[in-house]
């Protein structure tokens, strides 16, 4: 983060110095794919994610800094055929591909609503993604940067979680 931004929400915590990591809360992953898919549906096996070719994000840390969540999805042999640069990039891929991908439950409504995907459950049990609120130290005490946040949180509170 270099201060053009004022609050940057993800699963990533920023590890350095003088940045603020807040939990806002526990999400967990899921399967997106285009309705119709041809084989992943609501019946989703674990043998049907290891035939399924995936788009994933170029990943911006080693895979042993990763959410243990996706470190542990990463582990069970999910065969990424195409990267995009942003994390946004997946649903907008497999809208219009028979590529699957893994996103936050969170967003599942809106990819559901708006992109025609179906978010499914991984038939595979993993932790919870914790999703933080990150900010820089020097704006901690100002006014007008804590109403923000105070409308992040309500905001996201308004959300159905998945």
């Amino acid at each position: 983060m270099t201060g053009i931004v004022d609050i940057a929400i993800d699963w990533l915590p920023v590890e350095l110095d003088p940045f603020i990591n807040t939990k806002l809360f526990d999400d967990r992953l899921v399967l997106v794919a285009r309705r119709g898919h041809p084989s992943i549906n609501a019946a989703v096996t674990f043998d049907d994610l290891l035939k399924a070719a995936f788009v994933g994000p170029h990943r911006r840390r080693e895979i042993n800094h990763l959410p243990q969540a996706l470190q542990e999805f990463y582990k069970l042999g999910v065969r990424e055929a195409v990267h995009v640069s942003e994390l946004l990039e997946i649903p907008t891929v497999v809208a219009s591909t028979d590529l699957v991908g893994v996103f936050a439950a969170s967003m599942g409504t809106f990819m559901e609503e708006r992109l025609g995907l179906q978010a499914l459950p991984i038939p595979h049990e993993l932790p919870p993604m914790p999703i933080y609120m990150i900010w820089h130290e020097t704006r901690r005490h100002d006014t007008a940067h804590n109403w923000l946040r105070e409308v992040v949180l309500q905001e996201l509170g308004r959300l159905p979680q998945g």
